[in-house]
Formats: C-alpha cells, sequence, structure tokens
C-alpha cells in the first residue's frame, strides 16, 4: 500500500570505544569494532506527496524546489531520491540537535530518509538493509569520507557491540542488560563546546593518515582494543573503570591529526579532570560539537555549575532505531 504521508524518527548516537576502526582502510586489513550507543535525541523526517508531480519541495537548512535530481544541492537527498527512484516529493527534516556536533546527524537524516522513502511507498525495509543502504549513500555515492558505525547504530538503536568484517559484512549483537544500562546511563552526561562544523576536513585527513602512516594502524589496534575491556567493566558496573578507558580513548584520538583537539578543548578536558570526572572524550572525529562524560551525581552537579546548567544534556538510551511514527494514507 503507498501512502500520501511519512514521517519517521531516528536516533542520534554517542560512540564510546572504537571509532575509527569502522573505516574501509582499517577494517579491510584488521576488521574493526566499536561499542556505541543510540541516544533520547532525534532526527525527524516528513516526506509527503508534493501536488506538482514533476517537481520536489526540499526543506532543510536551506529550501529548494526543483524540477531535475542532478540540480539538487543537498548530496544526501540527491543520492537517496536516485537510489529509491522517487520523486514529486515535500521532504522536511527537523533534529533535536544542531548539525555537526559530532552525534551522527548525517547519518541518523540518511537513514530516516530512506526509512520514510521506502515506507512512503509501502516497502517495510529492515534495520540491516536501511544500515547498510545508508552507507552505500553516504559512502560510495557521496563520497563522504567516514566510517560505518552510525548508519548501524542510528538504524538499529540500543546499545550495540558493532563489528566490521574484512568480507564487509556487519555484525551487530545488542548488550541486552536493561538493569546495568539504565544505572550506566544515570552517569553520562553531554557537554555542549558551543563548536558546530564540518568535520569533512578532519575525517579526510584521518583517512590519508590510515592510508600512509603505520603508526596510525597501531592506534587503531589498541583503540580496539578497548572494546571488550570497556565491556568487561561495564558488565562489573565499573564505572569509574570505564571512564578511564574513555580517557584512554580520547588520548589515542588526538594522535591522528592535529584538529582533534586544541588549547580550547584541552582546556575542558583538564577542568573534567578537576571536577572529578571518570572519564571524557569529544564526540564524533573531534574538533567540535560535544564531550561525553561519564561521571556520579554529585560531579554532574558540579560540573553543571561550573559550565553552566545549560550547557549540559542529561540522556537516556534509545531502544528502537528509526522508526515510522506517523502515515497517512
Amino acid at each position: 500500500m503507498k501512502y500520501k504521508t511519512i514521517i519517521t524518527k531516528t536516533p542520534l548516537r554517542i560512540s564510546f570505544v572504537g571509532g575509527g576502526t569502522d573505516f574501509v582502510d582499517f577494517y579491510k586489513k584488521n576488521d574493526g569494532e566499536v561499542f556505541s550507543g543510540a541516544i533520547n535525541k532525534y532526527m525527524y523526517l516528513f516526506v509527503n506527496r508534493y501536488f506538482d508531480k514533476e517537481k520536489c519541495l526540499l526543506k532543510y537548512s536551506k529550501t529548494e524546489l526543483i524540477k531535475n535530481l542532478k540540480d539538487i544541492k543537498h548530496p544526501l537527498i540527491r543520492n537517496s531520491l536516485k537510489l529509491t527512484k522517487l520523486w514529486g516529493l515535500d521532504i522536511n527534516s527537523v533534529s533535536d540537535v544542531a548539525s555537526g556536533t559530532g552525534l551522527a546527524s548525517s547519518s541518523a537524516f540518511t537513514v530516516g530518509l530512506l526509512n520514510a522513502l521506502y515506507s512512503i511507498n509501502g516497502q517495510t525495509k529492515s534495520n540491516n538493509f536501511l544500515a547498510k543502504n545508508a552507507c552505500h549513500v553516504e559512502i560510495k555515492m557521496t563520497g563522504s569520507p567516514i566510517g560505518k558505525q552510525d548508519q548501524f547504530i542510528t538504524s538499529y538503536g540500543g546499545v550495540n557491540n558493532i563489528k566490521f568484517l574484512k568480507n564487509d559484512s556487519v555484525i551487530v549483537k545488542k548488550f541486552n542488560n536493561k538493569k546495568i544500562l539504565n544505572e550506566f546511563q544515570k552517569n553520562l552526561i553531554l557537554l555542549d563546546t558551543g563548536l558546530y562544523m564540518s568535520n569533512k576536513k578532519i575525517l579526510s585527513n584521518f583517512m590519508n593518515n590510515i592510508k600512509k602512516k603505520k603508526k596510525n594502524y597501531r592506534d587503531l589496534i589498541e583503540i580496539k582494543k578497548l572494546v571488550s575491556l570497556f565491556k568487561h567493566n561495564l558488565m562489573l558496573k565499573d564505572f569509574k573503570s570505564c571512564g578511564e578507558i574513555l580517557n584512554y580513548n580520547w588520548e589515542l584520538k588526538k594522535k591522528f591529526t592535529n584538529d582533534v583537539s586544541n588549547k580550547y578543548f584541552n582546556e575542558i578536558f583538564v577542568n573534567l579532570q578537576k571536577l572529578g570526572v571518570y572519564g571524557a572524550k569529544l564526540l564524533g572525529a573531534g574538533g567540535r560539537g560535544y564531550f561525553l562524560i561519564i561521571a556520579n551525581k554529585d560531579t554532574q552537579n558540579k560540573i553543571k555549575k561550573f559550565f553552566f546548567k545549560n550547557k549540559i544534556i542529561d540522556l537516556k538510551f534509545d531502544h528502537s532505531g528509526t522508526k515510522v511514527i506517523w502515515k497517512d494514507a
């Protein structure tokens, strides 16, 4: 059954350890592995049949009224429409969080858009299908210098150990101990650094460094080892050790390129340590966005006073993944 209107809701994500090992130039030689969680901040995609079947009306940070696919300026919309072979649509996106913050908004956008586009034609696609096709749109068709974890975590939801194998297959294993996760999420907050921007330059430099420098491989292999260690301590509810692992992951990550951190972020990190956090790291590729912080409630209150409460986001895990929340025939 085809629909007139579809609305999808797709979670953003936080990545604990393993980021960087999901890049093709690494996992094709070593296998990759990450431990990530979807959170209760969302990307919404509204797709409606446009009254003029010859045009598409696109509304994101800009507005486009387009007659031809090739003229669409937004590459993720253009390539998603090209993949699904759909036209004559009114597409609108709304997010709980600004773009350029390291929370995987681009991948959540792509996953949510593909979910909406297939759904409006009455096609129900699996989380695995949506994640794989979002990877295809972002990496193959658009040429974005990114890895594959964001598409899978935003599609599946929950907290997952995700493995990227040399043969390009992906294994998603959910961490299903809800009691531990409910306690763990009480120890998590995000700190808004106030800097939002594209991370394309950082990611491009990172990809080039993986190809050229053996040292980056050694650092990534070390980061990959942290996944099992993090999971082990999480099972023990040793959140302090989880935080220390996060700190170490951040120190390794800063070696990737000079743009990952700077004096401003280093100062924030030092202040967080002084306030007594278990651990912290800048999310995404670095250079902007949010610090993920593991800390008990007393320390969280100190952070809110030091950095101002409106800079802090309390969060919970999302266990649903991308989903259709409205359809109208």
